[in-house]
C-alpha cells in the first residue's frame, strides 16, 4: 500500500501471437494459469461449452506497434455504434503480473473470511467484499486506495495506466474510476444469464455514461469461458424507452432472462424497416484472451461470462470509468448493493 510507484511508463505488451487465428490455435489448446488459488471447484456440475466461436468483434491488433496515443486506435462514433472493442496485448507482462498478485492476494484474504459461510446470487445477497455473481462465479471488489502499490495516489488515472487513453476516447477526458476489482469462476460454473451492469438513466438515446475494462490475468481459452458480447444491444437495453423491459431482469440473473435474440425480435417489431433496425444489432460474439488482453464494453451492453469447462480458474481484473453528469449522486448503484460485511463482529 505505501510502496511508491516505479519511475517510467507501462504500455503494450509485445509477446502476444501476430494474428487472431493463430492466438486462437493456441489459446484453445490450453494457456491457463496454472497456480494453486487453495480454492477447490465444486466437483458436482456438468456445463455445456459453447459449440463453436462466433464471429470475433473488431479487436486493435495495431496497438502492438503504434507509437502514439492508444486512444488513436478507438473511434468514438464507432465505440458508440457497436459498445465494445478488444485490445490486444495491452498490458505488459511485468505490470500484469504486479496487479494479478495484488488481486489474487485480496482475493485469498476474502475468501478465507467467507470461510464456510453461505453466501447467494446476487450483490444484495452478497458482502460489501464479496459477490457471488452465478453460481461458482465470485467477485472480489477493491477500491482505488488498493491500487496505490501499482500506480500512486492516482490509481487508474495515473498518466502510465495502459487503456486510460482507449477509456477517454470512449467516456471523455473527463472520466472518472469508480472500482475495480477481480472475478474468478472456479471449473464448473455455469455461464450466467444474459445482463447490463447499469441501466440506461434517460428515455431518450445518450452516450455511454460507463465503460468496464476487463483485463485477462491469465490466458482465457473458450473452455475457460470468456465474456460473450452482443455487440450494439446497448442500443436497445432502454428499458424507460420500452416499458416492455424490465430494469431488473436486464440487471440480475432472475427467472426472466433478456437475450440478444429477444431485443432483436423487438425490434424488427418496431420498425417497419427490418434492414435499418438490424443494423448494428449483431449475434452473439465471444473470442478467447491472452494474458494482457483487455476487453473495453459500455455498461448498457447485453454481455455474460460463459460456463468454465476447464480445470483451472478463470481470472478477470476490472476497473470501471464513468463520464461525469449532473446528479450523479442520484444514480442508484446496481454493481455492490450489499449491507453486510465478512469482517463484522
Amino acid at each position: 500500500m505505501g510502496r511508491e510507484r516505479r519511475p517510467g511508463v507501462r504500455g503494450r505488451g509485445t509477446g502476444i501471437a501476430a494474428s487472431f487465428s493463430s492466438s486462437m490455435r493456441r489459446l484453445n489448446t490450453g494457456g491457463a494459469d496454472t497456480r494453486d488459488t487453495g480454492m477447490q471447484p465444486p466437483g458436482s456440475r456438468t456445463v455445456v461449452a459453447p459449440e463453436k466461436p462466433c464471429i470475433p468483434w473488431r479487436d486493435l491488433d495495431s496497438l502492438r506497434t503504434m507509437t502514439e496515443s492508444p486512444s488513436a486506435a478507438l473511434c468514438p462514433q464507432r465505440f458508440a455504434a457497436e459498445g465494445v472493442v478488444l485490445a490486444r496485448g495491452l498490458v505488459d507482462s511485468s505490470l500484469l503480473q504486479e496487479i494479478g498478485e495484488l488481486m489474487r492476494a485480496r482475493a485469498a484474504r476474502v475468501m478465507g473470511a467467507l470461510g464456510t459461510r453461505s453466501i447467494g446470487i446476487g450483490s444484495r445477497a452478497g458482502y460489501h467484499e464479496l459477490v457471488q455473481r452465478s453460481p461458482g462465479r465470485f467477485d472480489v471488489p477493491m477500491s482505488e486506495m488498493d491500487l496505490a502499490p501499482l500506480w500512486g495516489s492516482q490509481g487508474s488515472l495515473a498518466p502510465e495506466v495502459p487503456w486510460l487513453g482507449l477509456v477517454r476516447a470512449a467516456l471523455g477526458p473527463d472520466a472518472l474510476p469508480t472500482f475495480c476489482g477481480v472475478v474468478f469462476s472456479r471449473p464448473g460454473s455455469p455461464a450466467q444469464q444474459w445482463h447490463i451492469d447499469s441501466p440506461h438513466e434517460a428515455a431518450e438515446a445518450r452516450p455511454a455514461h460507463a465503460v468496464n475494462v476487463l483485463l485477462a490475468l491469465a490466458d482465457v481459452p473458450l473452455a475457460a469461458g470468456p465474456t460473450e458480447v452482443a455487440r450494439g444491444t446497448h442500443l436497445l437495453t432502454n428499458h424507460l424507452a420500452r416499458p416492455w423491459l424490465n430494469r431488473d431482469d436486464l440487471l440480475y440473473q432472475t427467472a426472466t432472462e433478456i437475450t440478444p435474440a429477444v431485443l432483436r425480435r423487438t425490434a424488427l417489431a418496431e420498425v417497419a424497416d427490418e434492414e435499418h433496425s438490424d443494423k448494428g444489432v449483431e449475434c452473439p460474439e465471444v473470442q478467447p484472451m491472452a494474458a494482457g488482453d483487455c476487453l473495453i464494453f459500455d455498461d448498457r451492453i447485453l454481455h455474460r461470462g460463459l460456463a468454465n469447462t476447464s480445470e483451472r480458474e478463470r481470472w478477470l481484473a476490472y476497473f470501471s470509468y464513468v463520464r461525469p453528469r449532473p446528479d450523479m449522486e442520484r444514480v442508484a448503484d446496481t454493481h455492490f448493493e450489499a449491507s453486510r460485511s465478512l469482517f463484522d463482529l
